[in-house]
């Protein structure tokens, strides 16, 4: 049977339990390849050592989850169409429909892509994250130079301490901290670690 007539059974004469079930399954095990595919992206990105890059995993998520939602809308709406086109036997317009949902696909990811990038801005105003990224970064800024002024007398630091202070600088850093910190963690770094 050649993949033609294989097609033509699956739609035509093929019991329709059977058929939705061979159809089924490998929908199925690719939503939990999705599944399985975040886990480890987590996995990974966690490994690195740094919550805010597992923070940030965490947030791009419901991006990642909206893309997905768009392939689902022209892959599986299209996929029902060409179906039921194959199904009356109407090829040509089984042709067009997958033309129109790939070159659709196309369009509204990049529309997507582009939005995303221009409405940080808007994004950024409506949830109020500079706000939150300037209290975040104040916050760092006193823990460190806690840390530093509690310290300095001695020039030596407790490990968890010490610890504690890579990460503040690390998160500080990415937070676009400013470059007076840098001297403070050059120092720090210079101590002596107790245990």
């Amino acid at each position: 049977m050649n993949y033609t007539q294989s097609e033509e059974y699956l739609f035509n004469t093929m019991p329709v339990g059977r058929a939705i079930a061979s159809l089924a399954v490998p929908t199925v095990i690719s939503q939990i390849i999705t599944v399985i595919y975040n886990m480890a992206d987590t996995f990974f990105v966690g490994q690195l050592g740094d919550p805010n890059q597992v923070a940030a995993a965490t947030v791009a998520l419901p991006l990642f989850i909206f893309i997905t939602a768009l392939a689902n809308l022209f892959g599986v709406g299209g996929a029902s169409l060409i179906s039921r086109c194959l199904g009356q036997g109407d090829r040509q317009k089984a042709g067009h429909t997958a033309a129109f949902c790939i070159w659709s696909a196309i369009a509204v990811s990049l529309i997507y892509g582009i939005a995303v990038l221009l409405l940080r801005p808007v994004r950024e105003a409506l949830t109020g994250t500079k706000h939150l990224r300037e209290g975040q970064k104040c916050l760092l800024r006193s823990n460190m130079l806690h840390t530093y002024y509690k310290n300095r007398e001695h020039s030596a630091i407790r490990q968890y301490e010490y610890e504690n202070f890579l990460l503040e600088y690390r998160a500080y850093k990415a937070l676009r901290g400013n470059s007076f910190i840098d001297r403070i963690y050059q120092e720090v770094k210079t101590w002596d670690i107790v245990s």
